[in-house]
């Protein structure tokens, strides 16, 4: 501010509302909680990822999907629509890399 204001740069208006644009700035941007979003974001991506890893594994070993659902429920603290939807994810993926391979072996399905 006070280098605009030498600069002649908004000066008159910086003058009289100097206070008000040094709170409105400070309001505007707070750059530790901006990383702190973005750690968290990035924290919750890779949770995310973890438990879809896990999934696409368990189907990838035969488990049934009512044992994968337990523990997603239990390890993973999700509520049974959340589970579900990483299980139907999981199913998609595990169908696209069966049909690859079937493909490979020149398998008709």
């Amino acid at each position: 501010i006070d280098q605009c204001i030498q600069d002649d740069v908004l000066k008159i208006f910086l003058q009289k509302h100097r206070e008000a644009v040094i709170m409105y700035s400070r309001l505007a941007y707070d750059e530790e909680a901006h990383e702190a979003a973005i750690r968290e974001d990035s924290f919750e991506d890779g949770i995310k990822q973890g438990i879809k890893v896990f999934v696409e594994d368990k189907l990838e070993d035969k488990v049934p999907v009512d044992i994968i659902r337990e523990k997603l429920i239990r390890l993973f603290a999700l509520k049974p629509e959340e589970a579900e939807k990483y299980l139907q994810s999981g199913s998609e993926v595990r169908y696209i890399d069966d049909v690859e391979e079937n493909c490979r072996n020149n398998i008709v399905v």
